[in-house]
């Protein structure tokens, strides 16, 4: 998540509990780990209460990272995330196009229903 430019008015205690069972219930993957990367001082603040909210399955795999540009991306590559998967607006080298990336998926898609159906058909 990319909370940078965030501020109190972006948080709602409201919403903890929610998130809470959140993974429990409604998401059907497997997360191995999430990154909130250039945090303001608020979000610092809160952090840990918001971390230890979540449980300890989701709080192990939760990363805060702040500081330098320089040092959320060495960070995040001790992570296994280079520099090439992460955003150019937080300092990385991915150029984020999502009307490109919406029509490869759509290309991807077709080719795939194609592919089931030829396959039914035999």
């Amino acid at each position: 998540a990319y909370v940078k430019k965030s501020t109190p008015k972006h948080f709602d205690i409201k919403l903890y509990p929610l998130l809470l069972d959140l993974e429990k219930r409604y998401i059907p993957i497997l997360i191995r780990a999430f990154h909130i990367c250039h945090p303001d001082p608020f979000f610092r603040a809160i952090s840990p209460i918001a971390k230890h909210l979540l449980g300890q399955r989701l709080r192990k795999r939760c990363g805060v990272h702040f500081g330098r540009e320089i040092d959320v991306l060495n960070a995040l590559v001790d992570f296994g995330i280079p520099p090439s998967r992460v955003p150019t607006d937080m300092g990385g080298r991915l150029v984020m196009d999502a009307s490109k990336w919406l029509c490869d998926r759509l290309i991807l898609e077709n080719e795939r229903e194609a592919a089931a159906k030829e396959e039914l058909e035999r």
